[in-house]
Parts: structure tokens; sequence; C-alpha cells
């Protein structure tokens, strides 16, 4: 996914969602990857460039894995 405009990808409200083995640039208005409102999401393998806040956001989830992504160029690398 290449600019978007706001979160490349963004899983709300979604469980158990798999997050996994994308390319992603330019968010330039949020986030690489956002989780919000998620249980069980599993963000894993992704290649994250130039993101305007964070390379991955998580907001109000749980058990959450988080593992073996490249963040590149984002304002922070990951948020809560």
């Amino acid at each position: 996914v290449d600019d978007s405009g706001w979160d490349n990808i963004n899983v709300s409200d979604s469980n158990n969602a798999d997050i996994t083995n994308n390319v992603l640039s330019d968010a330039t208005g949020a986030s690489g990857i956002a989780v919000i409102n998620s249980d069980g999401a599993y963000v894993f393998n992704n290649d994250i460039d130039r993101s305007a806040r964070l390379g991955i956001y998580v907001g109000n989830g749980d058990n959450i894995v988080i593992d073996d992504n490249e963040i590149d160029d984002a304002g922070l690398g990951l948020g809560q």
C-alpha cells in the first residue's frame, strides 16, 4: 500500500486480525498500521516506510503480538 493519505492499514473493532507480509509506504497523515479496539491481533513481518506519525499504533486491545516488523523513517516506531 502506498500513499494512502491516512493509515495504510487500519483494523478497528475486529478480533484475531492477521496483518502479515505487507509492504507499506508514505502514510502521510498517520500510521503505517493502526490496530484499534481489537483483541488478539498478530502484526508480523511488515515493511513500513515513511509514516508521518507512527509505524505501528495500538489503541485499546489485548493479546496483541507485534513481531519481526521493519519500520524506517517514521515519526515514532511504536505507539499506544
